[in-house]
């Protein structure tokens, strides 16, 4: 069955990053050619384009310091590129990568045009605007979205508490892995060998941006407990 999706977001590969990459993953799996992308045009956009299996539309978003805000811009192209979308296809939902600016010009594209809108939520955003103007419009998008993709337990738990979202509309999609290659038994030996640890010792390690949001000084920080617990740990951070 075919599943003719709008999807709205500046990060999409090749732009590097999970998030990224987890939308990009989730779209495939989703379904070919009737799934639209509007995304940020990057350096070697054209190249991975030209095998996707998505419709991948790319538009210049940028940020302009002197406007006020400096996203205007951006919200001012993604709303008419979606539109012209929206009037030609018949997409049963629009998609949002982000509540600013993604998810604000999906619902008023949805609204417009009698469609569902479905605006994912990350965590960040929500502990890390502060409670000004920012905030205050988070919070009107994600409460008016007809459904909200959570990444996180604490990311629910947050959109319920702190934004007073309908938990009935938030979801829970944990960002996905490529099975293929990411299992369990694969060799690590180069890994190991490169952080000086040999097999049988108990590697653990962190892939991801140094935000302290992250909590890799808490991992830090947990060493010494399993030094002392007779557990002989190795902490490798990729970031």
């Amino acid at each position: 069955m075919k599943t003719p999706f709008l999807m709205l977001t500046e990060l999409f590969l090749p732009t590097k990053g999970g998030t990224a990459v987890s939308f990009d993953d989730d779209f495939r799996r989703l379904g070919d050619k009737e799934i639209h992308v509007v995304t940020a045009d990057v350096p070697g956009a054209a190249e991975f384009d030209r095998t996707h299996p998505n419709t991948i539309h790319r538009i210049a978003l940028k940020r302009v310091r002197w406007l006020k805000p400096e996203s205007l811009l951006m919200y001012s192209k993604l709303f008419v590129k979606a539109a012209r979308l929206v009037a030609t296809h018949r997409f049963i939902a629009i998609f949002a990568g982000r509540v600013l600016p993604e998810g604000l010009v999906a619902w008023a594209i949805a609204r417009l045009r009698g469609r569902p809108v479905l605006v994912y939520a990350h965590g960040e955003e929500l502990t890390n605007w502060g409670r000004g103007r920012k905030f205050a419009l988070m919070r009107f998008v994600f409460r008016h979205a007809d459904a909200v993709l959570a990444n996180s337990d604490f990311t629910r738990d947050t959109l319920s508490g702190l934004l007073d979202v309908d938990p009935g509309r938030i979801a829970v999609i944990y960002p996905t892995v490529d099975e293929d290659r990411f299992r369990p038994g694969l060799a690590a030996d180069d890994l190991r060998a490169s952080v000086g640890v040999t097999q049988g010792k108990c590697l653990v390690l962190s892939v991801g941006r140094l935000q302290r949001r992250k909590g890799f000084d808490n991992v830090i920080r947990a060493l010494p407990l399993l030094q002392q617990a007779g557990i002989d740990a190795h902490y490798a951070l990729i970031g």
